[in-house]
């Protein structure tokens, strides 16, 4: 058994949307009072702006000093009439998931916007060190050379002065051996007071001055030994442990000299070579002191060229850290441009172009970080916002087509209060002529039987145009009852009022219209077959429902030939029950189903239809708060009508285009979730 499922109407909205116009918060409304948004004023009807302003405004003056407002009775109704309408209009329960700021995160993403610019500033903090540090150490390489130098500085007048001594020392020597080798006496410590002991006396002086002068040299050297930094700082030109080697070793010698100088064994002088011991010891003494300035002077050359390899590798450190500084800025900035500038460039492009509605433009970044997220949700808003906008527009279809409908239901409406009227006002007048010549036609036809039961030779005419005076007649007695039958569906129409209604099981009924139906002789032929729920609850008239499902089976049997089939379907929905007749006749056209529940429009094939049969049973459903419509593929392929009736009392249901989008976003969302 084949069932098929009630396919509901879309109701007419009978409301604005100004539902999410209205605060749900305690802080936006209290005492049954409204809000409604200065921006959204102009979308709400004043019908319903100015009660609601109303009572906005009086609960302000009562609250404000000397604001007492004496027109009582306008405050209340304003306030009572703003109560009805928001207990009227539903709260829509707002998305926490869209309002609610989402929670931050404890820790960024690896490619947020925040990594990215951390990550930059770490790099850029590292290359000013590096740059940074790169300068300090030149500076600091050269303070170290510059100390350097200052304590070479000091050292060379001090090698210089103790080398100058030795060799002045050396010639002192050699003059008093050549003085005493001249003189003629034996014991040279016998001389009397000359020259010589001046000469004599100078030598010691000499010695005297490079003691002085080594132990200053020597103590200088052993400062730089105690100080590290110092000799870090000396150690660009001579290592100051070598230094003081060969110090002391010019050391040792010059206290070998202190030591021999009135030996004997040391100043006797050789005749052939006019010296002595002692000049031999000046002789080594000169020639350390002379090495040690040598030394000096040699490491200073070394010094120049070590000093120069320092500078160029540091002026090449300098310029790789410089040019690699360049490059890792340019990187930087190129990374700026592709994953923050560029990106936030499309997202302002994109959102102005959505903006300028084009809301098929979508906007792909592709960098997984902030801007993404947010392109994303731009995103998800366009796509909820075109979905809501091709519902809406969805709804205003249905609507408009509603409207055509109901428009043509009033104007139909209005042609049958037409037909009603102008039925009250003659039916009577014409149902008596009508009456008369009924009468009339069936006086004569029952005379003219009489006259046939007369003898043939007694008759006044004969057999053939008594016949068809019997045919006249019996057509002038039918089409008088046919026009006062006509004259009675129109007084029907005018006296069409409410009638009771009462909840039952419509399936019991269209049994009896089959049966009652099944028995009349010109419909044996055909097939009629039920099908559907076992119970299907109406709340209607029974009495008119049954005229209106007898029209509908009646109509279905006389389309289809002998052996056409005629189908009704029973089921009940949640809030209607739907009966549908479908049979395999002849099919309407477009122009028929478009003038079919128009009074006096009639297309049967044999031509006797009256053509209000559909237009009552269509006013009869439309006072039930139900829908008839019909529905063919064209013509000889078969009809459909199909009747909803409510199963309870009809309450009106206040709606807007808005809510049903509202509502339709909420079955999404849920759907989603």
């Amino acid at each position: 058994m084949r069932k098929n499922g009630p396919h509901e109407a879309s109701s007419l909205s009978a409301t604005h949307p100004t539902a999410s116009l209205f605060g749900s918060g305690s802080d936006e409304s209290s005492a049954g009072d409204a809000t409604i948004s200065m921006s959204n004023r102009d979308a709400v009807p004043d019908s319903v702006v100015e009660p609601l302003f109303a009572s906005s405004q009086s609960a302000g003056g009562a609250n404000s000093p000397g604001g007492a407002d004496p027109a009582a009775g306008e405050q209340a109704a304003a306030e009572k009439s703003a109560t009805n309408w928001s207990r009227r209009i539903p709260r829509l329960r707002t998305d926490s998931r869209v309002w609610r700021l989402a929670p931050r995160g404890k820790f960024p993403k690896i490619g947020s916007i925040q990594v990215k610019l951390l990550t930059g500033t770490l790099v850029l903090v590292a290359l000013v060190i590096t740059l940074g540090g790169v300068g300090i150490v030149g500076l600091y390489q050269y303070r170290n050379l510059a100390d350097a130098i200052s304590s070479r500085a000091k050292e060379l007048p001090m090698a210089t002065q103790i080398a100058q001594a030795a060799a002045k020392a050396r010639d002192s020597n050699t003059r008093l051996c050549q003085m005493r080798a001249q003189a003629t006496m034996i014991d040279p410590f016998g001389m009397p007071h000359s020259n010589l002991q001046m000469e004599n006396d100078e030598f010691h002086n000499t010695i005297n001055e490079l003691d002085s002068a080594l132990g200053r040299y020597s103590t200088m050297v052993t400062a730089k030994i105690e100080q590290p930094q110092e000799v870090e700082a000396g150690s660009t030109l001579i290592n100051p442990e070598t230094q003081l080697a060969s110090l002391d070793t010019i050391r040792s010698i010059l206290t070998e000299i202190q030591k021999n100088q009135n030996n004997l064994d040391y100043l006797v002088i050789d005749r052939r070579s006019s010296r002595n011991k002692m000049g031999e010891t000046l002789d080594e003494l000169v020639g350390k002191t002379r090495a040690h300035l040598v030394l000096i002077h040699g490491q200073m050359a070394a010094f120049s060229d070590h000093v120069k390899g320092r500078y160029r590798l540091g002026i090449g450190i300098a310029w790789v850290a410089f040019a690699a500084a360049m490059v890792i800025a340019a990187v930087m900035v190129w990374v700026f441009q592709t994953s923050v500038l560029a990106p936030f460039n499309n997202l302002v492009i994109g959102a102005r172009l959505v903006s300028r509605g084009q809301f098929g433009h979508r906007i792909d970044l592709g960098t997984g970080d902030e801007l993404g997220e947010l392109a994303v949700i731009l995103n998800e808003m366009t796509d909820r916002f075109q979905n809501s906008m091709a519902h809406i527009e969805k709804m205003c279809d249905e609507l408009d087509q509603e409207v055509k409908v109901r428009s043509q239901e009033v104007i139909r409406n209005e042609q049958l209060a037409g037909v009603g009227f102008l039925a009250a006002g003659f039916a009577h007048e014409i149902n008596n002529p009508m009456a008369a010549i009924a009468w009339s036609a069936e006086a004569i036809e029952s005379r003219m039987n009489d006259l046939m039961m007369l003898p043939d030779d007694e008759r006044l005419l004969d057999s053939e145009m008594t016949e068809n005076w019997r045919e006249n007649l019996q057509r002038i007695e039918g089409e008088a009852f046919r026009c006062k039958s006509i004259i009675e569906k129109m007084l029907l129409f005018s006296r069409m009022g409410q009638v009771e209604k009462t909840s039952f099981d419509i399936v019991p009924l269209v049994n009896d219209v089959i049966e009652m139906v099944g028995t009349l002789g010109k419909y044996k032929c055909q097939s009629l077959r039920l099908f559907g729920d076992e119970t299907a609850i109406v709340y209607a008239n029974d009495q008119e429902i049954r005229q209106v499902i007898l029209n509908l089976v009646t109509n279905a049997l006389e389309s289809v030939d002998c052996d056409g089939d005629v189908s009704i379907y029973i089921h009940q929905g949640p809030k209607t029950s739907t009966v549908r007749v479908k049979d395999t006749g002849c099919g309407m056209s477009a122009e028929v189903q478009a003038h079919l529940f128009e009074p006096f429009f009639t297309r049967r094939r044999d031509g006797t239809g009256t053509g209000l049969g559909l237009s009552i049973s269509h006013r009869i459903v439309c006072q039930h708060g139900g829908q008839l419509s019909a529905r063919s593929e064209g013509e000889n392929r078969g009809s459909e009508f199909e009747l909803r009736l409510p199963i309870a009392a009809i309450t009106e249901e206040v709606t807007s285009p808005a809510y049903e989008s509202w509502k339709f976003q909420d079955a999404q969302q849920t759907q989603a979730a």
